[in-house]
This record gives structure tokens, C-alpha cells and sequence, in this order.
């Protein structure tokens, strides 16, 4: 394995190291809590000194957001996941990162976290992108 494949390995399994999937509470009478209920995920789909790509799908149809930051009690930037799979799957791709950085994002409904943190670091710079593809039922 050379330097760079042993990088990537280390940058993704510092990824799911550092998450552990989260479920949201429940109701019988909230169908919308219900829906942002996540079921895969989140999962680095694409990991780059630059930038990374985050993916998850939910029970149902819900409009979901990644917050980012360097700092995991002040997550600064919102970014909006696009959806596919009737709302059920959900990517948001971040860029604008810096290399060899450690971020903290979490799932987000409006104001509401869905989930808990997670945390990835980005790949020294000029290091090949990590490249995950994801099976969502």
C-alpha cells in the first residue's frame, strides 16, 4: 500500500471512527420527526484535501441541510443536501475545505439536529480523493 492509499485509509476510518449513527426520538402522533428519522448514514461518499461529499437517507421525504465547522460547539456553515429517491436520499457535497483539517458537521431539519455529530478530516493537500460509493435501500 503506498503512502497516499494509506492516507485515504486513515482519513476514511477516522470518518467512521468518529461517528456513530444516532436515532431521533419518535412520536406516534409526529409523522415529520418521523421522516427525518436517518436509516444509512451519514457516509463519506467522496473525501478530498479540498473538499467531501456526505450521504444519507431518512425514512421519509424531508428537506435536510449538513452544518460544517472546525469547531464542534460553533458549526458555521449550512450547506442544503440535494435529494433523490422521493426525498429519501440525501447528499450534500462541501467544498471550499482545508487540507489535512479535521470537521465536524451534523444533519439538520431547519433548526433542528437530526443525529449526532459527526467528524471526518480532509486529505493532505495533493493526496487522490477517497471515493465511497453507497448502497442505499
Amino acid at each position: 500500500m503506498n503512502s497516499q492509499s494509506r492516507v485515504a485509509a486513515v482519513a476514511l476510518a477516522l470518518f467512521v471512527l468518529g461517528f456513530v449513527p444516532a436515532v431521533a426520538a419518535v412520536t406516534a402522533h409526529d409523522s415529520d420527526v418521523e421522516n427525518q428519522h436517518i436509516t444509512n448514514g451519514p457516509i463519506a461518499e467522496y473525501l478530498a484535501d479540498t473538499a467531501a461529499s456526505i450521504a444519507w437517507s431518512t425514512r421519509g421525504s424531508a428537506q435536510m441541510a449538513i452544518r460544517i465547522g472546525t469547531d464542534p460547539q460553533h458549526l458555521e456553515k449550512t450547506i442544503d443536501a440535494a435529494q433523490k429517491g422521493h426525498g429519501r436520499c440525501h447528499h450534500a457535497r462541501i467544498d471550499g475545505l482545508k487540507p489535512d483539517t479535521t470537521y465536524y458537521f451534523q444533519v439538520v431539519d431547519g433548526d433542528q439536529a437530526v443525529g449526532e455529530l459527526g467528524v471526518f478530516k480532509t486529505l493532505s493537500s495533493g493526496a487522490a480523493p477517497v471515493t465511497r460509493k453507497v448502497i442505499v435501500p
